[in-house]
């Protein structure tokens, strides 16, 4: 059977789209973002890095290169705290709130339990006693140094997402034989594309580290005179602080690398259709 439907014609779509203004609105907004990204943001965290980055040679900074030699990570201790110094530690910081105290399960006097064997006639007796929990502290240099870099990584994350919109946003219309410039923007883009996923993988790496600290921990607990342990744990710190050092280098990398790139090849992004003539291509990067 034949259909009567008639197919909506599309030639007018753009022609009658009732906010034409939408798009232009948008890219005028993100050009003024991305030269604010371009002129101030990305040179400022270039003289940032840097700047950390010096900080290896100064013995009081916690981004000292021999601060692994410190006693906050050859000294590791498991402790079981007093009541006193449990609930001091409970109440003394952010990170102590999440200390579990043994009257937050079960109460403060010592008591005899009454209850039946398992034949359910004979009474049986049985005492109930403190439970207390091992605390292991964490390393204060590296959650200072994670908090920096997770911060900055979560900028670089959002900076390139920034930068990807806009771009996206001055591809031309794509004719054959002058596409170069296009590609330009292209490359470009992937080059965001790769930033803002390495910073994200950084800022996953950052929650991985607790987790592998919180394994070895576990298992210290519960063999508390297996050294290993306490060995693995000193490594694992000491690893985590030249990884962070090396984030602060990858970083500075992502941020000199998207600035050379918009600096060596803007004309091609401002104006993608302006020249495709071989002495341009010859310079591009």
């Amino acid at each position: 059977m034949a259909s009567n439907v008639n197919l909506s014609k599309m030639d007018n779509v753009f022609k009658s789209h009732p906010q034409p203004h939408v798009l232009k609105d948008l890219l005028a907004q993100r050009r003024k973002m991305a030269t604010d990204i371009i002129h101030n943001c990305i040179p400022a965290k270039i003289l940032h890095f840097q700047a950390l980055i010096a900080e290896e040679n100064n013995p009081e900074s916690i981004w000292y290169h021999e601060t692994s030699s410190q006693p906050s990570y050859t000294d590791i201790k498991m402790i079981q705290p007093t009541r006193e110094l449990q609930t001091s530690l409970k109440n003394e910081s952010n990170e102590g709130k999440n200390i579990t105290l043994p009257d937050d399960l079960i109460g403060n006097d010592k008591g005899v339990e009454e209850g039946v064997d398992s034949q359910g006639g004979n009474q049986n007796k049985g005492s109930q006693s403190d439970h207390w929990f091992e605390v292991l502290d964490t390393n204060k240099t590296i959650m200072e140094c994670m908090e920096i870099i997770g911060r900055e990584a979560e900028e670089m994350y959002f900076t390139a997402q920034d930068l990807t919109i806009w771009l996206n946003l001055e591809i031309p219309l794509i004719e054959d034989g002058n596409s170069f410039g296009a590609e330009v923007q292209k490359h470009l883009i992937d080059q965001l594309t790769e930033t803002y996923k390495y910073a994200n993988y950084i800022r996953d790496q950052l929650r991985l580290y607790h987790l592998k600290r919180s394994d070895v921990a576990k298992e210290w607990a519960q063999c508390p005179n297996l050294q290993d342990r306490k060995a693995a744990i000193m490594i694992s710190d000491k690893n985590q602080h030249i990884t962070l050092r090396g984030y602060l280098r990858r970083l500075l990398m992502l941020q000199a690398t998207l600035l050379n790139k918009f600096e060596r090849n803007w004309v091609k992004v401002i104006n993608p259709k302006g020249s495709s003539s071989r002495e341009d291509m010859a310079g591009m990067y």
